[in-house]
């Protein structure tokens, strides 16, 4: 069904390949995981197979690729549409129907169904857990279930070949045995899949073969410490009180809440998919107002505080990393937070490029990076304004192994000089003393 031969692929402007000369021969059902680290090209590879190199990302290709008897890089990618799905690492960026079941619903439209289409969403929807939210908007689904949202539009399709970029990030523990069980149902069914994941552990027991690819060499950054000349004074901050407080977008997902939250010592927010721990986020940041009751911060009420004031105060990183970006480069994305807020330190956004490991990217796109790149310079650029505070909505969630443990080094380098961190995490693995779990609705801490 697959053969590549020494296939690997260009972006216009960059100086070296993202993906190197790479081999695949993949036959229907098969389970083939990709492994590498950030920016090795698993993403690119699996463009590559959807059919969408060059015609939809500009560039040189180079070797042979054959999907489904169709040469993957000459072929018009309408061709490959019900036969292989890809779900990438962004599945906001592909919903654009009113619900749910529109968005599942399309793609059998598309392809000529009259009848039955009914039946195939609701299948769709009930494989990957979301019955419940078929008349709820795609975005105002949590992140993972976004994710599982964009797999049910293509399991509708019932392809072929089955490309999944990343598949279990952002899924709680159960939704993840879900996607498992998923996808051995697939491949027992014959359904070629080509999964990139760096937890190779859960799917060891149905993979067939393990692909590392390997990206350009890059020296990878040394630990170094915090540059404490370029901190300013710490500012006392009293933290947030909430009182009564209902949030949600289409209905209420946070109800009846009160808590005062102070910011010291650190917090991991723990739930479900759907538990509300990104809205959470959002509205301690001042970026979803409670439909009921009142939120202050450090004693006034968040909703009287300008959202540009406070970002010299609060350093924000969310899950949909493309959301955040809005320059041309990484190295004007990284700095802009702190011109905007004035609060430049050259040697501070030195140090931050170093460690995230964006100097070899400087001048790229912010929207070509992969998925790990995109989700280091999103937490790098949260620290350019050098903030008081930091809201992490799962920041582990795409790295490799290496940069989740950067992740958790610098939670602790930070915590030991005064920042406070709170995040949100599935996994109870960050260094963040505080614990608060949220469950139907309500918060424990």
């Amino acid at each position: 069904m697959i053969r590549a031969i020494g296939v690997g692929f260009q972006y216009a402007g960059y100086e070296i390949p993202s993906l190197g000369s790479t081999e695949l021969e993949a036959r229907e059902g098969q389970l083939i995981v990709l492994q590498g680290e950030n920016g090795s090209g698993k993403s690119t590879f699996l463009r590559c197979l959807a059919g969408l190199m060059p015609q939809f990302y500009q560039g040189t290709t180079h070797g042979e690729l054959t999907v489904d008897g169709l040469d993957a890089f000459a072929a018009d990618p309408h061709e490959f549409f019900g036969r292989c799905a890809l779900v990438s690492q962004e599945p906001r960026s592909q919903a654009f129907c009113p619900n749910l079941f529109e968005e599942i619903a399309f793609g059998l439209r598309n392809l000529g169904l009259k009848e039955n289409i009914s039946f195939r969403v609701e299948e769709a929807a009930e494989a990957v857990g979301l019955t419940p939210f078929l008349g709820h908007s795609v975005r105002t689904l949590s992140g993972g279930q976004q994710k599982l949202a964009l797999l049910a539009c293509h399991l509708a399709l019932r392809p072929k070949i089955l490309l999944l970029d990343e598949p279990l990030a952002n899924l709680d523990e159960d939704s993840q045995r879900r996607l498992i069980q998923l996808i051995a149902r697939e491949k027992s069914q014959g359904t070629l899949l080509i999964v990139s994941e760096h937890q190779r552990g859960p799917l060891s027991a149905y993979t067939d073969e393990v692909l590392t690819l390997k990206g350009p060499a890059v020296q990878l950054p040394t630990e170094q410490p915090l540059p404490l000349a370029s901190l300013p004074p710490r500012l006392a901050i009293t933290g947030w009180l909430a009182k009564d407080c209902d949030w949600g977008h289409q209905s209420v997902v946070l109800s009846d809440i009160n808590f005062h939250l102070p910011t010291h010592p650190g917090l991991l927010i723990t739930g479900a998919n759907g538990s509300g721990k990104t809205t959470l986020l959002k509205a301690l940041r001042g970026l979803l107002p409670p439909r009921r009751g009142r939120l202050d911060f450090n004693g006034v009420p968040l909703k009287k505080q300008k959202i540009s004031q406070m970002a010299s105060v609060i350093g924000y990183a969310g899950q949909h990393s493309d959301q955040h970006f809005f320059c041309l480069t990484v190295k004007e994305e990284l700095e802009a937070s702190a011109h905007l807020c004035g609060r430049y330190d050259a040697n501070w956004l030195e140090w931050l490029s170093q460690q995230w490991g964006l100097n070899s990217l400087a001048e790229r796109p912010p929207y070509h990076l992969s998925g790990g790149e995109k989700r280091r310079l999103l937490l790098a650029a949260s620290l350019a304004a050098r903030p008081e505070l930091l809201l992490w909505d799962e920041p582990t969630a795409g790295l490799d192994s290496v940069y989740q443990n950067r992740v958790k080094a610098m939670i602790s380098q930070l915590q030991a000089h005064g920042f406070s961190v709170i995040a949100s995490e599935h996994h109870e693995n960050l260094p963040l003393e505080r614990r608060m779990h949220l469950k139907q609705g309500q918060v424990f801490v």
